[in-house]
């Protein structure tokens, strides 16, 4: 974010600088390449400034949390916050996120009794916050009540992603019911003249709403007239009361407008009874100015940032493989403080089948041995314990490198395919690595390295909704996997199912679309004429893709998978299959600090020469004054 807003800071005065020179013909006589040398930076700087990963933006009505202001902002307030804690990359956060808008922008002139907010965990600087407020799946929707103190988990009440902004704004209400502020009670008064000398001298208006005690109605045109509540009342009487007979309504639920003596004005049998079409009436008829909602501060606006794939697709890469590795344990397992008891026999479990089937490079897999070894030992996984194991940990040897970016995986824009689709890659490669292992196990066990995925999915896996949908496809996981071929055949079954019930989905990546796997073009050989599977062939196919894995992006380090000194004892059992193998590639490859530092240095190069270009410019015109001014006469 610094160097988006420097980025952001630097661009607005490169373009003031060249505007005045366009202004004054400067840079209009000046050569072509001159002008692109000095256009060129000016378009990476706003680039740069542009550039965000969130799924709202400062034209949404969700107010954006950070680290640097969450508890500013939240804490110690006169009014209720609610807050969803999401992941970029969720899928059903994605889904979720047009619902929250529009509840946010439902409810914007609410914004004294409830403001509306979001704060992005995948964010690493966010990553704290929420550990802090024990965020362990996603969306997560909490309610922060008046003056609550820092650090306050808040409630999650009944919400969760698969409610619709009806469901979302009644539970706002029930919320508000529960902490008693606003008063939404029914009027105490079962006289028609008591009840009009309990209106106070200031009130210019009546709102009378009669309903049932299940309406919601009455209580959202309360906390829509909030802030007139000096000059206009609203008063709910219930459907059970007496005194509604005094208002002569024609049907239930009643609104109508009144006067300060409760004479009519307006009755709006003629609407729609909603709160926003009556609350637009009245103040209609009232000339009431719509009340804008100011953003906080720490909103910033989120571009989609369109990405070439530098990676051909048709491959798995380590890179993927090792970053799947890397964010599982410090971005979804860092939200944890501490995990014990099941947890934490599913997550020692899952880094056993890492440390044991991991196709990874030599250092990578004594790191995930020594993490097997060391958690062995333990009876919880504390966060800062685990950091202080990495940092004692790493070394020439043994480490678990943080790859800069995704390599197949990499969407056609932010929070797109990502971190999911490097896990699914990780899950087939452990589950094929764990298949060529029985030809050397007595013991093999077929259903044991799914079962363990499957509790990780269950346990760990942030997305809440996909969790589900996977604990649900393998609760007959044990009977489905009978024999070896099946812990391959099994996972890649689930996931073509899953791509299946995602396929056009809005989550779905439009220049990656879910597909069932493998295509045609990769094997010809895995369909029958009759288009059912040929699981003999696909089995084949599954084992070659997931031990031909790409070197490319990875530091030059000794390598060697579990399955390439298998293969060696490995005899596939029917004929080969045509099946496309990609080479290594041998070309450069470039850390983020790399690209920063020739960033840094091509936009240092290009401000000198923007600085030389109008020192030259002024030199010449001080030179004309002077021969203007100091020439003899002739």
């Amino acid at each position: 974010m610094k160097l988006a807003r420097t980025g952001e800071r630097l661009g607005e005065r490169c373009l003031l600088s060249i505007t005045h020179a366009v202004k004054h013909k400067h840079l209009k006589q000046a050569p072509e390449m001159t002008r692109v040398v000095l256009y060129f930076p000016l378009l990476i700087l706003i680039s740069i400034g542009s550039i965000s990963a969130s799924l709202y933006n400062s034209s949404d009505a969700v107010i954006q949390l950070n680290a640097t202001n969450f508890k500013s902002t939240v804490s110690n307030k006169t009014n209720v916050w609610i807050v969803e804690f999401y992941n970029t990359w969720c899928g059903h956060c994605v889904k979720f996120a047009p619902i929250w808008k529009e509840f946010a922008q439902d409810v914007k002139s609410w914004r004294n009794v409830i403001s509306v907010a979001a704060i992005d965990c995948v964010e690493e600087i966010n990553i704290p916050v929420c550990r802090e407020y024990n965020i362990q799946s996603f969306p997560t929707i909490r309610f922060y009540k008046p003056l609550s103190a820092a650090g306050d988990f808040g409630s999650s009440g009944i919400l969760n992603g698969n409610a619709d902004v009806v469901t979302i704004r009644q539970a706002a209400i029930d919320y508000l019911d529960e902490i008693l502020w606003p008063d939404f009670s029914f009027t105490k008064f079962f006289n028609f003249a008591l009840l009009k000398d309990s209106i106070l001298p200031s009130i210019n208006d009546v709102v009378v709403i009669i309903e049932n005690e299940h309406s919601y109605l009455g209580k959202e045109i309360i906390v829509d007239f909030y802030d007139y509540s000096n000059t206009i009342k609203v008063i709910r009487i219930s459907d059970t009361n007496d005194i509604k007979s005094d208002f002569k309504p024609t049907k239930l639920p009643f609104v109508g407008l009144f006067t300060r003596d409760l004479k009519p004005r307006r009755v709006f049998d003629y609407l729609p009874l909603n709160h926003t079409s009556v609350v637009k009436a009245i103040k209609n008829i009232l000339h009431l100015n719509p009340i804008t909602t100011e953003m906080t501060e720490g909103s910033w606006a989120a571009t989609d940032l369109t990405t070439s794939v530098g990676f051909a697709p048709d491959q798995v890469f380590m890179i993927d493989l090792e970053h799947a590795i890397h964010y599982t344990f410090f971005n979804e397992l860092a939200r944890h403080s501490i995990i014990n008891g099941t947890k934490f026999q599913r997550l020692r479990a899952f880094v056993q089948v890492l440390a044991r089937y991991f196709p990874g490079r030599l250092p990578v897999r004594n790191y995930l041995t020594k993490l097997s070894l060391w958690m062995e030992r333990s009876t919880d996984f504390v966060h800062e314990e685990f950091e202080q194991f990495n940092n004692e940990t790493q070394s020439i040897n043994v480490y678990l490198p943080q790859t800069p970016d995704w390599a197949t995986c990499r969407g056609s824009r932010q929070g797109l395919r990502g971190y999911p689709c490097s896990l699914w890659l990780l899950f087939h490669s452990l589950t094929v690595s764990a298949y060529m292992s029985h030809t050397v196990s007595d013991d093999f066990n077929p259903a044991h390295v799914p079962e363990v995925i499957a509790n990780y999915v269950k346990y760990f896996f942030s997305c809440a909704e996909c969790s589900k949908h996977f604990s649900t496809l393998s609760i007959r996981l044990q009977t489905d996997i009978r024999e070896p071929k099946d812990t391959v055949l099994w996972f890649w079954s689930t996931h073509n199912k899953v791509n299946a019930r995602l396929h056009g989905d809005i989550t779905q990546d439009p220049v990656h679309p879910k597909i069932q796997f493998p295509p045609q073009r990769l094997c010809a050989a895995c369909r029958l004429p009759s288009g059912q599977w040929n699981e003999s062939k696909v089995l084949h196919f599954l084992i070659k893709w997931y031990t031909d894995i790409n070197t490319t992006g990875v530091e030059n380090t000794p390598f060697q998978s579990h399955q390439s000194m298998r293969l060696l004892d490995f005899k596939l059992v029917d004929e080969p299959v045509a099946i496309r193998v990609n080479e290594r590639s041998s070309t450069w490859s470039f850390s983020t600090l790399d690209m920063s530092l020739c960033l840094t240095l091509y936009i240092c190069s290009a401000l000198i020469l923007i600085t030389v270009y109008f020192v030259i410019i002024v030199k010449r015109r001080m030179k004309r004054k002077r021969q203007k001014y100091f020439l003899p006469f002739v």
